[in-house]
Order: structure tokens, then sequence, then C-alpha cells
């Protein structure tokens, strides 16, 4: 077996290190070489052992400036996130519809209501899948405030309860006099 560092010139053409031309045989092994010119500034994110980076949660290699490479992946995180909310919608409005097919497919045999049915049917399913990743998306976001919200809740039936209780009291008091 050869094993040899080349490059790919042509379709069945590789050239070593030194300018001369191979033709590879069958079962020889080609080593591919890829690197970094030392000339550009470079700005590596990763994890620090020892004297190397390695990858770690995150690890990126750029030519870019910080703010450039800020910019780039916050594009990429932001059209991430909207393709996600698409796949999400989308997939709730089907999976909604799916729910409503065995009803959908009796209402067939009437002639117009049939696909009369079908078709609100389906504006009300991505009309529902809509509501549902925007409210998800508002209680993710501004989960402190849904937490305040329930506890303001949970605050308010309490002291109607209490309420309540007190106004039973006095009526059922005053129905005992009277008696």
């Amino acid at each position: 077996m050869c094993y040899e560092v080349c490059t790919f010139k042509s379709d069945s053409t590789y050239v070593d290190i030194s300018g001369k031309t191979i033709t590879p045989d069958i079962g020889d092994e080609r080593l591919v070489v890829e690197y970094l010119p030392i000339e550009t500034e470079m700005l590596v994110v990763g994890e620090i052992s020892g004297t190397t980076v390695s990858g770690g949660d995150t690890f990126i290699v750029s030519n870019k400036s910080d703010s450039e490479l800020l910019s780039d992946l916050k594009t990429e995180e932001t059209t991430m996130y909207w393709v996600m909310k698409g796949a999400v919608w989308l997939m709730l409005t089907f999976g909604l519809l799916m729910i409503l097919s065995p009803i959908l497919s009796l209402l067939d045999f009437i002639p117009v209501a049939g696909k009369a049915a079908s078709c609100v049917a389906t504006i009300v399913a991505a009309v529902i899948s809509a509501g549902i990743v925007i409210a998800g998306t508002l209680i993710i976001k501004y989960w402190f405030l849904c937490i305040a919200l329930a506890v303001i809740g949970v605050v308010g039936l309490v002291v109607l309860l209490v309420v309540l209780m007190a106004r039973k009291k006095e009526s059922g008091g005053s129905e005992k006099e009277k008696k």
C-alpha cells in the first residue's frame, strides 16, 4: 500500500509534494492535508488545554474580525430560529389536520361540503398552530412575566376566596339572628 500526501490535479491525476505525478493503484490510500496560511491573522475560539486550542462547546477558526464574526454568527442563529419556527408551525398544522382527517373523510361523502370543510379545517389548523407557536415563543421569551402573572393570579384567587368566605359567614350569622 502506498501512503502519500498529494494534491488532486484532474480526474485521475495526483501530484505529490515534490511535483511528481502519481497514478493511484487499487488499495492505495490518499492522505489530504489541509492547512491555514500563516500570513493572515486568525481568530480562534475554543477550549485551551496546555499550549493548544481544541474543540469545546464552541470551536471556531476564522479570519474575520470579532465584530464580523459575531454578526455572521448572529445572522446564522436568527436564520435557524425562524427556520425551526416555520418547521414547528408546519408540523403542528399537519398534526392537527391528521387529528381532524377521520371527520373530514366522513364529510367527503357530501359533494360540496366535503371540499369546503377540508379547506376550512386547513385554515383553522394553520391559525391554531400559529397561535400555539406564538404563545410558546412568548412564554419562552417572557417566562418571568408568566410566573409573575401566575403568582398574581393565585394571590388574587386566595383573596377572592377569603372575601367570599367572610361574606358567607356574615350572611349566615345574620340569618341565624333573624330566626
